[in-house]
């Protein structure tokens, strides 16, 4: 499994300055270990009235990303065999990162039209092919705030994952995000890697350690004050309410209206509590049978 492969794209201390201009948008970033309930929180913070989350996006791959992107667009539109099936074991290895990026995009309530505009605004903007760091943030800025717009939402969210142990380049582009760290028991991430994931998980239960800890050793020691919540995942399906509880009193800052979201944790859950039901989504909206809807909420 490649691990922070994305790095080589932060700033580090000699290159971060001068900082390009921040954005003055405020969107929840979530992260965490992958097979560590990111998933499942971010269908219960999507199901808040006031947030429209999406699914991860890797948006740090490839180096020429929005070329990349416009021309995986055009393949998958054309229903180009170097892109059929979508999956790593169908699509050609060149294209996957972009087609990956596009198929995510989708699922986040964003069409083909859209994601060329917003792809060429930003290549203009920036004046390259959306190659920086700042350029595939400022991208996945204007994807967050259209949806958000569309949806009527007060703020947008997206899903991390494993970035979030660089928290601190991404709070310094964000200086009004906030980020909520899910952080789960690394026995279990171990199991969940080698048992359900084998074709592209940990392969080792040492490297599953390793992994782990290269996540949460981090972002709570470097996060921006006031602007960071960690939530166990244990918590959040063995006691559901006093959880999201929590996380929406010490997110009242988030301009959210408070609400508590009822969670059918059997959904997700397996006996072994090493698995989540993978949801389907229709935009950025969970269409599972029996999870989180607005009647709960």
């Amino acid at each position: 499994m490649t691990r922070l492969r994305m790095s080589r794209h932060f700033p580090t201390e000699n290159t971060a300055m001068p900082l390009p201009n921040p954005f003055s948008t405020s969107p929840v970033l979530l992260g965490g270990e992958n097979r560590s309930g990111a998933t499942l929180l971010s269908i219960v913070l999507d199901s808040h009235l006031d947030l429209v989350a999406g699914p991860e996006i890797d948006f740090l791959e490839p180096p020429n990303l929005g070329p990349h992107i416009l021309s995986a667009i055009d393949l998958l539109a054309a229903g180009d065999s170097r892109v059929a099936g979508m999956t790593k074991n169908t699509v050609d290895p060149f294209w996957y990162d972009g087609v990956h990026f596009v198929v995510q995009c989708r699922r986040f309530g964003l069409d083909f039209d859209d994601m060329r505009g917003l792809v060429s605004k930003v290549m203009v903007e920036m004046g390259d092919d959306i190659v920086s760091f700042a350029a595939r943030c400022c991208l996945i800025n204007e994807m967050g705030e259209l949806r958000r717009a569309r949806s009527g939402a007060r703020r947008w969210g997206l899903k991390l994952q494993r970035k979030i142990a660089h928290i601190d380049a991404f709070a310094r582009l964000w200086p009004r995000a906030h980020f909520v760290h899910i952080v789960r028991d690394g026995r279990d991430v171990a199991a969940s890697h080698l048992k359900t994931v084998p074709d592209w998980g940990y392969r080792t239960v040492a490297d599953a350690a390793r992994g782990w800890l290269e996540v949460v050793s981090q972002p709570h020691r470097i996060a921006p004050p006031g602007r960071y919540l960690e939530v166990r995942y244990e918590d959040l399906v063995t006691s559901p309410r006093p959880t999201l509880a929590r996380a929406w009193i010490t997110s009242a800052c988030l301009g959210m209206r408070p609400c508590c979201v009822t969670l059918n944790t059997s959904t997700y859950c397996s006996n072994n509590r090493t698995a989540i039901r993978r949801p389907r989504l229709r935009g950025s909206r969970c269409t599972e049978a029996g999870s989180v809807v607005t009647s709960k909420i």
